[in-house]
């Protein structure tokens, strides 16, 4: 046993099985979370380039 005050390293099992789950759920996360951007992505451009596209005909009329 360690004497008062000294700190002895504690090491921590961790199975490969469960270590590789974790990596697969957050690989998974990932890349919902892409998807979710890119379709984003898709809908939110052409929506803004036809707001400026309205206003810069408007502007042009006169």
């Amino acid at each position: 046993m360690a004497p008062y005050g000294v700190a002895t390293p504690r090491l921590k099992l961790v199975s490969p099985i469960s270590t590789g789950c974790t990596a697969l759920r957050v690989s998974i996360k990932v890349l919902l979370i892409s998807f979710m951007l890119q379709i984003f992505g898709l809908v939110s451009a052409p929506l803004f380039s036809k707001v400026v596209m309205d206003k810069v005909l408007v502007h042009n009329d006169t």
